[in-house]
């Protein structure tokens, strides 16, 4: 259930991370185009602010922290929640941050707390 746990709390900060590139596209300059269908092309920046790959979560929050706290330490924690999802606690810490199901409850406990803060504060700015 936490592998569970730590994988929604990882797909709710890529949505969230999505709208705030999105509403940030300025910062953003990824060239060239994406082929996402049988002849369709779309502009690789608007499908990387849309789909956020896991692999430029980190490039695209440190873009984002000009402009919102705290968005490169929680993508962090988020980076670590997947990776305890896919490979479970890990005692000895070669294959998993988190290297028990103890320490996972702590994480994710400790990054909702957090995520709620910074997305409570910009409704506020808004």
């Amino acid at each position: 259930m936490l592998r569970n746990a730590a994988g929604k709390a990882f797909q709710a900060w890529k949505s969230y991370l999505s709208y705030l590139a999105i509403r940030n596209r300025d910062l953003f300059n990824f060239p060239g185009y994406k082929k996402v269908g049988h002849n369709v092309r779309v502009s690789r920046n608007d499908w990387v602010l849309a789909v956020m790959p896991t692999n430029m979560l980190m490039e695209i929050a440190s873009k984002l922290a000009e402009r919102s706290a705290d968005i490169v330490e929680l993508t962090s924690l988020a980076l670590v929640m997947h990776e305890y999802q896919y490979n479970e606690p890990d005692p000895t810490g070669v294959i998993s941050k988190i290297t028990s199901d103890d320490v996972a409850r702590q994480v994710i406990a400790k990054f909702i707390a957090r995520a709620k803060e910074l997305i409570t504060q910009a409704r506020e700015k808004s």
